[in-house]
């Protein structure tokens, strides 16, 4: 076979130099554009080597954070764990708590009922506000007319009068405020109780008072004075050491029937009426009731206008009741302050001379702590006995027929009581004014005209 061979040229240093001109620049500038291109790749391989590094740091910093939030989030994790079971423990527990609270309710519930069913309250369900308008309600207005109710239906009656008188104060009948009557009965009859109670003490150690004087510089000194000082009688004179004795109860039922004497003169039985009105029926009402501002004006009998101007007040400045627990307590304790002052006689009147108190082994102290029907040694609403109710009641029916009475003659003998007060203390006011002793005052006592209206007699006894 042939082999065809292709003749080879050569270029020869002559030819060079036939090369052209602008090839040459071409060429120049060529290379030049190759050299520009090599040194920029070269950079760019370097930036490139470096974002590389940068890259390589960053990646490994990220590899570190992430190895840390795998940490925290394999520990956060066990805490969910931990939390998630704390959680179902908690759980459990509130079962059993919620258990246990409707076990405890139930209980609660039925000693409440239990309680109910036996008439007593407990203490946490009376509100000291209630319990203080109740105290004021019984001051004011309940003691007035009712002076035992030792019987449950009177206690109950007693107590729903009270609640009659505060529910619109509280609003109990409204619907988003409602406190029914029954409840108030079952939660503050006990309070109601012991209130009367307290105010049945107080008004007996009042009439002691009367009866039995307070010390005064140093010596003791018996508010059963003549008080007649005006009279011509000394005014010193005191009952027990002018008659060596107290009047009897009946004698004070009696007190109105004291026949009238001509003044300046005074019957021992007007004597004994002027202190009556006088000493002992401003402690057997109230001297908020029947004051020297009010008895010194108008009638035991008569009803005072209130505040407001034009309301006349329920009861007389005297309420029935009033004055037929003041005898029921003057016949009490009538023989228990003989024995006192008996013993003062023989043991003196000074101010630091005490009564010996109560000896259960010492016979000569008992007569000075023995009341007729009450026991002071018994508790709150307890220790007085039955026959006290009796006889309470038989005053106030007394009393009931006396005022009926002297109405019918225009009471005439409730204005001789008035009148024996009115010139005892020198009054000529026909009202009562800070400034009485100013000279304009008239009218004498027996020419006020009083009010001719009936009163309700009703008595709240057992």
């Amino acid at each position: 076979m042939q082999h065809l061979t292709r003749p080879v040229q050569t270029v020869s240093p002559g030819d060079h130099q036939d090369l052209d001109h602008s090839d040459k620049e071409s060429m120049t500038r060529h290379s030049a554009n190759l050299n520009s291109m090599v040194n920029i790749s070269r950079s760019s391989l370097n930036q490139l080597r470096e974002d590389n590094k940068e890259l390589k740091k960053e990646n490994k910093k990220l590899g570190k954070d992430v190895t840390s939030l795998q940490a925290t989030i394999q520990e956060k994790n066990t805490d969910n764990d931990e939390i998630s079971k704390e959680n179902k423990a908690f759980s459990d527990q509130n079962e059993d708590l919620k258990k246990d609270r409707e076990h405890w309710k139930n209980k609660y519930d039925n000693c409440m009922k239990a309680l109910k069913d036996t008439g007593k309250a407990a203490g946490f369900e009376q509100k000291e506000d209630t319990k203080d308008k109740i105290n004021s309600w019984i001051k004011e207005i309940g003691f007035r007319n009712t002076k035992f109710a030792q019987m449950n239906t009177k206690l109950v009656s007693f107590t729903e009068d009270c609640y009659d008188a505060l529910k619109n104060d509280y609003g109990w009948e409204e619907e988003a405020t409602r406190f029914e009557k029954s409840e108030f009965v079952h939660i503050y009859k006990a309070h109601c109780t012991a209130q009367l109670s307290l105010r049945r003490q107080y008004n007996q150690t009042q009439l002691q008072k009367a009866a039995a004087g307070t010390h005064k510089n140093g010596s003791f000194v018996l508010i059963f004075a003549s008080l007649t000082h005006n009279f011509g009688l000394h005014f010193s004179t005191v009952w027990w050491k002018k008659h060596k004795d107290l009047p009897t109860v009946e004698e004070l039922v009696a007190v109105y029937d004291a026949p009238q004497s001509t003044m300046p003169h005074m019957s021992k039985g007007e004597e004994l009426l002027l202190w009556y009105s006088d000493k002992f029926l401003p402690y057997a009402a109230g001297c908020e009731h029947y004051g020297t501002t009010v008895r010194q004006y108008q009638m035991a009998v008569e009803h005072k206008t209130l505040e407001d101007g034009t309301t006349r007040d329920k009861y007389p400045n005297v309420s029935i009741p009033s004055e037929g627990f003041a005898l029921t307590m003057y016949d009490n304790s009538h023989d228990k302050w003989i024995a006192i002052f008996k013993w003062h006689d023989e043991h003196g009147w000074g101010k630091g001379v005490k009564l010996p108190k109560y000896d259960k082994n010492d016979t000569t102290t008992h007569a000075l702590h023995k009341n007729k029907w009450s026991d002071s040694k018994s508790g709150k609403g307890s220790g007085w006995h039955p026959d006290a109710g009796k006889a309470f009641h038989g005053y106030c029916k007394t009393i009931q027929m006396l005022r009926k009475a002297d109405r019918k003659v225009g009471w005439k003998k409730y204005a001789h009581a008035l009148n024996l007060i009115r010139d005892h203390h020198e009054v000529t006011a026909t009202s009562y004014s800070k400034k009485r002793r100013r000279k304009e005052i008239t009218p004498a006592a027996d020419k006020i005209e009083w009010e001719d209206e009936e009163d309700d007699w009703s008595v709240s006894t057992d």
